[in-house]
């Protein structure tokens, strides 16, 4: 259950709660299962906070500190979290369709069964991120950066990812089934059970198609 003074402290407005936070570097935040959908937090300090199963549809978190933040089971639904720093954050199980998570910086971050259908990550930066069993089903995902990150089980049906950075992806079975994968770069990615399935894959290093090589077509899923 989430705490009532912290709760009660972030309805203060930003500055007053920056100042807070400021002289309790100690206190572990918990706003747990909140219901913050009313509140603009831009550029609110939620660094390590615990905000797991908080329902935060349409939220306005962009440039937000999310860094080691908890936001397990986390609604967040059409929320704005352009620019935001989500550095380790763990987003397992976290609801972002329509959510737009343009230019975040989200390395290590957990990012396990996430559903981000129709989500925005224009210039997102998911290096060393885990994407296991997430669905990207018509994500937007131009010119972002996936380096290193593990990719498993990922439905990315329909996404555009033009430009998209996958160097040193490692991961299996993964479908870009229908995806447009323009001048996206793979090298020294080790991708297994790719399904580039009607995908686009003008200006795609040749040899790196060939080493990938492992394209199939079973029943899109």
């Amino acid at each position: 259950m989430a705490n009532e003074l912290h709760l009660s402290q972030l309805h203060t407005g930003k500055i007053a709660w920056q100042s807070w936070r400021r002289s309790h570097p100690e206190t572990s935040i918990d706003l747990r299962g909140v219901d913050l959908a009313s509140l603009d937090l831009c550029g609110f300090d939620l660094q390590a906070t615990d905000l797991s199963q908080i329902d935060a549809m349409n939220l306005d978190l962009r440039d937000a500190n999310l860094e080691r933040a908890n936001l397990r089971g986390a609604n967040l639904i059409g929320a704005d979290l352009r620019g935001a720093n989500l550095r380790h954050a763990d987003l397992t199980g976290a609801q972002l369709h329509r959510a737009n998570l343009s230019e975040v910086i989200a390395h290590f971050a957990h990012c396990n069964q996430m559903i981000a259908n129709a989500a925005i990550a224009y210039r997102a930066d998911f290096s060393r991120a885990q994407f296991y069993n997430a669905d990207l089903t018509g994500a937007n995902l131009c010119q972002a950066r996936f380096n290193g990150a593990y990719i498993g089980d990922l439905n990315g049906t329909d996404v555009r990812a033009i430009g998209t950075d996958f160097r040193w992806t490692r991961g299996h079975s993964i479908s870009f089934y229908r995806a447009d994968l323009t001048d996206a770069n793979f090298h020294y990615a080790d991708l297994a059970r790719l399904n580039l399935t009607y995908a686009r894959l003008s200006g795609i290093d040749p040899d790196d198609l060939d080493r990938l090589g492992n394209f199939y077509s079973p029943d899109p899923f």
